[in-house]
């Protein structure tokens, strides 16, 4: 690729270890998009038990899997639920870590804000919403959002150090 948009590490490394793994084949091809939805699926499973209960993560999982976007995704490469996988678990992270659950959420969450941002650019509306909670002084102390921001740019660092040292472009 020449640039960040035409490799999306997240998309792209998935499906290189298939192919290592399972060899070339159309099925090899869609199988990180069906990992991708599973991961989804149980992410949102986990939050909604957490919130609700058993029978509102079986309302959540049967809502969501038939939602047309991730139905048909799953079966094709695409950054939808990629992006949406690592959105929805950095925020879920960040609120954890708002909860009580230590700092390790939030450099999880930084990180996954990370990886929702170097596969698709119209994540930086999470990176809107953070830097507005930051500035009000919402949802966590300095420190945490220290984490936060350390976990973003690890994962987005190295994949912006890793472009430049391939195209000598910073």
């Amino acid at each position: 690729g020449t640039d960040h948009w035409s490799i999306r590490h997240c998309i792209v490394l998935p499906m290189a270890a298939a192919f290592r793994i399972f060899g070339e084949s159309e099925a090899t091809l869609v199988l990180p998009s069906l990992c991708y939805a599973a991961a989804l699926l149980g992410l949102l499973a986990c939050i909604a038990t957490g919130l609700g209960g058993w029978r509102a993560a079986a309302l959540v999982i049967a809502v969501v899997a038939s939602v047309p976007v991730v139905a048909t995704e799953a079966s094709l490469v695409s950054t939808d639920l990629p992006e949406a996988f690592f959105v929805i678990g950095s925020v879920w992270a960040w609120h954890r870590a708002r909860a009580g659950a230590g700092m390790l959420p939030y450099l999880l969450g930084g990180a996954a804000a990370g990886c929702a941002v170097i596969t698709r650019e119209t994540t930086a509306a999470l990176l809107v919403f953070y830097l507005v909670a930051f500035v009000a002084g919402r949802g966590a102390d300095r420190r945490g959002f220290m984490l936060l921001a350390a976990g973003f740019l690890a994962v987005a660092g190295a994949d912006w150090l890793y472009l430049w040292c391939m195209s000598g472009d910073p």
